[in-house]
C-alpha cells in the first residue's frame, strides 16, 4: 500500500461512520465520472440535443404559452414602476 493510500486510510478511520460515508459517496462519484465515455464530438453533441429537444416537445404543448406570463408566474415578478 502506498503511502498516500495509508494517510487517507488514517484520515477516514479517525472520522465518524457518517463522514465515512460520506467519503465512500465521493469516492463512488470519483469513479463513476471517469467510467463514463470520453466528451462528444459536436454533431454527437448537436444530435443529442435535437433527440433532447425533441423529446421535450412531445412531452409538452408550449405552443400556446405567453413568455411574459410565464416568467411573471414562475419568478413571482413584481411590477416596476413606469414599465
Amino acid at each position: 500500500m502506498s503511502y498516500l493510500c495509508q494517510q487517507i486510510l488514517q484520515t477516514v478511520e479517525a472520522l465518524s461512520v457518517q463522514e465515512q460515508q460520506q467519503v465512500l459517496d465521493f469516492v463512488e462519484f470519483l469513479w463513476a465520472k471517469h467510467q463514463q465515455p470520453k466528451t462528444l464530438d459536436k454533431k454527437a453533441r448537436g444530435r443529442k440535443m435535437a433527440e433532447i429537444l425533441e423529446k421535450i416537445t412531445m412531452n409538452q404543448d408550449i405552443t400556446d404559452v405567453n413568455p411574459v406570463t410565464w416568467q411573471q408566474e414562475i419568478r413571482q415578478d413584481r411590477l416596476l414602476p413606469e414599465r
